[in-house]
């Protein structure tokens, strides 16, 4: 889709020297990070105050899409891609600026079957991304940063996604590619993501 302002979005990634990045939604800082001097990956810090820039999903809308299309097929997708692209438009501190975006699923093969469950059991407000490995601990291969800290899996919220996913209607996970990050994170859908992981499965993107 093509977007032709603003020049300076309301959630941006701003740098400065010595390899630290700091991710700003409007005036507030929601993530630290700082690469490694030997470009292997970045150590990160969460503040807690990320806001999803998408308005909450309601169950009667992911029913209705799953009842156009089959979850996972390319009619479904590109259903809920076309509502991100309303709700990223309608976003004051969304991501969007001006200039060429591409909504599409996981076209890249980016996420690895392996590397889902490590999102329950590790996810630190402040940790590490390994980027290459090289001894680096095995649990810091992440593939996907969420950009707040996950719920629990008992959590009411999550328990209500939970249902939807076994019910086959569960929405997707919707994830930002950000270069210096060397990683998608989780625009919205963190409870949806929790959900899944609970009930052993792999998330849409």
């Amino acid at each position: 889709m093509r977007v032709e302002g603003p020049v300076k979005p309301g959630l941006r990634m701003e740098c400065a020297d010595g390899r630290r990045l700091v991710l700003m939604q409007g005036a507030t800082p929601v993530l630290f990070a700082r690469q490694r001097a030997t470009h292997r990956g970045l150590h990160y810090a969460r503040t807690g105050r990320y806001a999803s820039p998408f308005a909450p999903l309601r169950a009667d809308r992911a029913r209705a899409v799953a009842e156009f299309a089959a979850p996972g097929s390319a009619e479904w997708s590109e259903r809920w891609a076309a509502h991100a692209e309303v709700e990223l438009r309608g976003a004051a501190e969304g991501p969007l600026h001006a200039g060429e975006w591409l909504l599409v699923p996981d076209v890249h093969r980016w996420f690895k079957t392996v590397n889902w469950p490590k999102l329950l059991t590790h996810d630190p407000d402040r940790g590490h991304l390994t980027w290459f490995g090289y001894g680096d601990p095995v649990e810091d291969a992440r593939d996907l940063l969420p950009l707040r800290a996950l719920s629990a899996p008992e959590a009411p919220r999550v328990k209500a996604y939970r249902r939807q996913y076994r019910e086959g209607v569960l929405p997707p996970v919707f994830a930002w590619w950000i270069s210096g990050l060397n990683s998608p994170v989780v625009l919205d859908g963190h409870d949806r993501l929790t959900a899944v992981l609970a009930e052993g499965g792999r998330p849409e993107c």
